[in-house]
This record gives structure tokens, sequence and C-alpha cells, in this order.
């Protein structure tokens, strides 16, 4: 699964098309459960947390884009909202907020990974193959359709 989240044209694809964005966020906070790359958080109540600045870090890593400005706080509040990662703000992190993936957003990004990643394979196939069997006007609408599913499958 690790391996799906970091291939170029998935990274590509999360980073350009802005209706992605919280998928993004979403797939960064699961790669934090890699073990390479979960040694740079704190563990605690079974979970490994990660404040802000060690999320965009592993973004840089890993190229994902990550802004660290308040656009990140918001989009992992609003992930937050619908259960796919948590927080944890008390003593033991000295009050500074640290986030997680919870086991839903887990759940819910093993699902629909597979589902995007079978259709950037077949917008790749159609960029390959259309061009010689129609015009290219053809080709983009075909695209542009392939890409509406894409976004409907992914937004929350």
């Amino acid at each position: 699964m690790y391996s799906v989240l970091l291939r170029p044209d998935v990274v590509h694809e999360l980073n350009t098309n802005r209706k992605m964005e919280k998928t993004r966020y979403l797939c960064l906070m699961f790669l934090t459960t890699m073990p390479l790359l979960r040694v740079n958080g704190t563990f605690i109540d079974e979970k490994w947390t990660f404040y802000r600045k060690q999320l965009e870090a592993i973004a840089d890593q890993v190229g994902y884009d990550f802004e660290y400005t308040r656009v990140a706080t918001e989009v992992l509040v609003k992930l937050e909202a619908v259960g796919l990662v948590g927080r944890i703000c008390d003593e033991r992190v000295d009050f500074r907020t640290q986030w997680y993936i919870t086991e839903k957003g887990t759940a819910e990004l093993e699902g629909g990974i597979a589902s995007l990643v079978m259709l950037l394979d077949r917008i790749s196939t159609v960029r390959k193959e259309a061009p010689r069997l129609r015009g290219l006007s053809d080709v983009d609408g075909v695209i542009s359709l392939i890409e509406e599913e894409t976004r409907k499958l992914i937004e929350y």
C-alpha cells in the first residue's frame, strides 16, 4: 500500500488536483504509519502522533505538497470532523497539537486509493491509445470524463 501512495503519477495527481487536497493529507497521515517514517513521531495511547512541523518534513521526504500555514490545520480539522484523523493536545505533549490517523481513516484510504490508482491507470491508457484511434479532441473529452469520475469517488 505504501508503494502505491509513492508512485510518481499518484503523487502528481494528489499534488496538482485541488479537489484531492483532503485525500492528499489523508495519504500523508497514512504514510506516517510506515516504519521508517513513524520514528519521527511520538507514541501515545497506542498510536504514532505528529506535530504539523513533523508532518511537513515527512511530506517533503515523500514529495507531497504540505502547506504548514493554517491551511494544513483547516484540512486536518475537516478530516477530524468525519473521524478520519484524530488529535491529542494535553499535558503529555506540552499542549501542542499532535495528529494521527484513525482506524476509519486507514480503512477509507485503503478502499479509495485502489479506485484512484485504477482510474489513473485508465487515464494513462486512454492518453496512450486514443490519439491513434480518434482525434485529439475526443481524447480530451474521454480524459475529462474519467477525471470527473475520479473526483466523485474521492470527494468526501
